[in-house]
């Protein structure tokens, strides 16, 4: 892929998962924004176009010369995208949340005196989190996939489904807006001097939820709902 100033982020992203590590560490946004060209969201970093692409390039160069089967998304019907998922991103939600809430419970506790007013905000914006995830996951399994799975050979999807995709999209840029606010309570993940392991736990726990949200997102507006918007008539 020839990657120039109007390269959306999110193709960028989908070419390989090394990219998106490398985009996680630089802070850009290529789940929910991965609309935006990439010299739009460079520009606004005040990040260099040119040694961006360079490191973007010499991830791709590294991963032609190994050997071996790795995961591409692009690949897969929408059917088995659907599938992939729910069976791996909806899977790790569900199993993670009611962890984390554990963790963050007895820490909550154990480090009142010093750090109860931080954590008592975190545990209302996880909560919030956790909430309104599980009814998307809930949507997405019960409204969405079913119709992809019923209309996908033949492309024929009906016409109730695109703004059920925008509403989708919508939530999951909220999703994003509170993963924000989550990092600016934890001070982007950093735990404190006197932080036991529990606590040290719970944090890369929650940068570990957050980084399964991003691909998650990242499969769905990039790959299958950008799909699914392209058979519009």
């Amino acid at each position: 892929m020839n990657i120039d100033k109007n390269t959306a982020v999110g193709q960028i992203a989908a070419l390989d998962e090394n990219i998106r590590k490398y985009f996680e560490k630089i802070n850009i946004d290529y789940c929910c924004n991965g609309h935006l060209n990439i010299s739009e969201v460079l520009e606004s970093m005040s990040l260099s176009f040119t040694e961006v692409t360079n490191e973007i390039n010499k991830i791709l160069n590294s991963q032609n010369k190994k050997n071996g089967i790795k995961f591409n998304a692009e690949k897969l019907g929408n059917i088995e995208l659907s599938d992939y998922i729910v069976n791996r991103h909806h899977k790790f939600l569900r199993d993670n949340f009611p962890l984390i809430q554990e963790k963050l419970n007895k820490v909550s506790v154990a480090h009142h005196e010093n750090h109860g007013g931080q954590l008592n905000t975190l545990k209302k914006y996880f909560l919030k989190l956790r909430n309104e995830l599980l009814k998307h996951l809930d949507k997405e399994e019960e409204l969405l996939f079913p119709v992809i799975k019923k209309h996908s050979e033949n492309k024929d999807y009906p016409a109730e489904i695109f703004p059920l995709i925008e509403e989708l999209k919508t939530e999951h840029s909220t999703t994003g807006d509170e993963f924000l606010i989550i990092k600016n309570i934890t001070d982007n993940y950093h735990v404190p001097n006197d932080a036991c392991l529990t606590f040290k736990s719970l944090y890369q726990d929650l940068m570990s939820l957050e980084q399964d949200i991003h691909e998650h997102i990242h499969l769905e507006n990039n790959i299958l709902f950008e799909r699914i918007s392209n058979t519009k008539k």
